[in-house]
């Protein structure tokens, strides 16, 4: 922009969705000047002359020292000894005297981060129930305690025939049904009121009525006939056969449906160092962020075999049902297999979020303070890079922006290169934050 009047300006950019020219629809990006910009070139010029750099106006702009251009004497070239061994161009100029242009001292420029902001509309995206027994809402935003549910038409009331479970993020409600006469029925209709915001900004619970269809998987085949009616199993899938078994992480236990108990003396674990099977000290660990998993943690070896052996009756779950013995062998990667990251942390000036990442997802992630060395052990041989997020608010996550709270998004950093990751090997990085 020029020939801008002395002032003072507020600067922002929109990226206009709807092309009105105003900043209206929740998925518009948009980037903004936190303060005031003051457009005055006299007020420029001072500031340049009291930290020292020359005035636009006295260097024209240029770099480097003027050199005069020196016409050829009348009929003849200049020699290459009159060009200084440089040699000339047609226009008769010393090749040195053209002039590289530097920044314009008497602009302003700015940078601005353009961000979408966070949406402040709750409200239902989906509702499924892909499973007989299990009913899932999602909302676009994590609920408050003050969301409830209700069965439609009214029931008598039984608090217990629903088994709820909210996600880690608080926006996805998984609802187990426990009695066989709600979950047989192909049809659920629920009545869910949450809590939201009206166009004035107050909180008033809104209600939807939700409508949830269970409808039998069949082949072209089985259409038409009567279907056999299959025994119902817990399901327990783990490690596969022969796989290997990573010694900085527990071995995980899925399972179908949810669990309510272990039978510890119905599980065991072996520790085979030769062929000779030893009892391997261990704990079974149920999943806070999940009602279908569980873990085996034990002190694993380096390039060890073991065996797990699981009874039926060592798993019991909400709906009493029957589960096979689970006898699985595997091996434990060898130590060796594994690199490791040593990150030297400098200009620590708030709380910054680091995370590992490899191909756009967080592998691991930590949490600093202070300057240091921030150790990543048991890594992957692959590539990864790392990312910086400077956590002002503490929240544990990075926030995006707000215009009309003039919140900026919180900044992120990334370390320069990728790193390759290769086995036993310690790879050494440093990082000055700048923000």
């Amino acid at each position: 922009m020029n020939n801008l009047r002395p002032d003072l300006y507020k600067v922002f950019a929109l990226k206009d969705g709807n092309y009105n020219l105003l900043y209206d629809l929740p998925t518009e990006v948009i980037g903004f000047l936190d303060t005031a910009l003051r457009v005055d070139a006299e007020f420029a010029r001072s500031i340049l002359v009291s930290s020292g750099k020359p005035d636009s106006a006295e260097t024209d702009s240029l770099v480097g020292d003027p050199i005069t251009a020196v016409p050829p004497p009348p009929g003849r070239d200049l020699t290459e000894e009159e060009t200084g061994g440089t040699g000339a161009d047609t226009t008769g100029l010393s090749a040195d005297t053209l002039f590289q242009e530097g920044p314009d001292l008497n602009s302003i420029y700015i940078d601005l981060v353009l961000f979408t902001e966070a949406s402040k509309i709750q409200y239902i995206t989906d509702s499924r129930r892909d499973d007989r027994r299990r009913m899932e809402i999602t909302f676009s935003l994590p609920v408050t305690d003050s969301f409830s549910y209700r069965k439609v038409p009214d029931a008598p009331e039984n608090d217990s025939w629903l088994l709820e479970h909210l996600s880690s993020g608080r926006d996805t409600l998984t609802l187990w049904i426990r009695d066989s006469s709600d979950y047989k029925k192909d049809t659920l209709i629920l009545q869910v009121s949450y809590t939201v915001r009206d166009t004035a900004g107050i909180f008033v619970t809104a209600t939807d009525t939700l409508q949830f269809t269970y409808r039998e998987r069949r082949t072209g085949r089985e259409r038409g006939k009567a279907k056999e009616a299959a025994e119902e199993k817990l399901e327990i899938s783990t490690i596969r056969s022969r796989g290997q078994q990573h010694l900085n992480s527990d071995l995980a236990l899925n399972f179908n449906f949810p669990l309510t108990a272990f039978n510890d003396s119905l599980i065991s674990l072996f520790y085979i160092p030769d062929s000779v099977e030893v009892p391997e000290p261990f704990r079974i660990l149920p999943d806070s962020m999940s009602l279908t998993r569980a873990w085996i943690s034990a002190n694993w070896k380096s390039a060890s075999k073991y065996r797990l052996f699981m009874l039926p009756g060592a798993i019991a779950n909400l709906y009493n049902l029957p589960h096979d013995t689970l006898d699985v062998s595997f091996t434990t990667r060898d130590i060796e297999y594994y690199g490791q990251i040593n990150l030297n942390l400098d200009s620590v000036r708030n709380r910054v979020i680091i995370q590992l990442m490899n191909r756009e997802q967080v592998h691991l992630a930590r949490v600093v303070e202070s300057d240091g060395m921030v150790v990543f052990s048991y890594l992957t041989p692959q590539e990864y890079t790392i990312k910086f997020i400077h956590d002002m608010n503490g929240n544990g996550k990075w926030d995006t922006g707000d215009y009309l709270k003039h919140l900026q998004p919180e900044p992120v950093e990334f370390l320069g290169t990728s790193i390759m990751v290769r086995s036993n090997w310690e790879h050494e990085e440093s990082m000055r934050l700048e923000k």
